[in-house]
């Protein structure tokens, strides 16, 4: 049975020789580790990262409806995941507004900041704040 590649590392290599190989390839492979980003780029990495670690839950407790336009759709996973109607988990008060506005990652990546909505609205809200994009909607 193959051996995947980080198996292949580990089998072969230890310690420092594991953290060079590693390095090697993430430069060959142009890969930037949260030490060589700054400002917007590192902050977005980390609130991603820590908004993953909520998804399991943040599925299990949603109640199948698209948070902004009250559409059920839950049965949308069937469809292909670049479909526009797709189900996508947006951040109610945007990563750039967090940036921008110095609040703390983790309360931007918290389960009370994350919401799922289609893939058209997520991309036509943007940057916008819940508040910001609900005045859109009315106006």
């Amino acid at each position: 049975f193959p051996v995947t590649i980080r198996q292949y590392y580990r089998n072969n290599f230890n310690g420092a020789e594991w953290n060079t190989q590693i390095k090697e390839v993430r430069d060959k492979n142009g890969w930037l580790s949260d030490e060589d980003l700054d400002g917007l780029d590192k902050y977005n990495r980390i609130v991603r990262r820590l908004s993953l670690r909520n998804k399991k839950t943040l599925l299990e407790n949603w109640d199948g409806y698209d948070y902004y336009d009250k559409e059920y759709i839950r049965d949308n996973f069937n469809l292909k995941f670049t479909d526009s109607n797709y189900p996508s988990i947006d951040h109610k008060i945007s990563i750039k507004y967090g940036f921008l506005n110095g609040i703390d990652v983790h309360e931007i990546s918290s389960l009370d900041n994350l919401c799922i909505t289609k893939r058209k609205i997520n991309s036509s809200k943007k940057y916008k704040t819940e508040e910001e994009y609900f005045l859109l909607l009315r106006s």
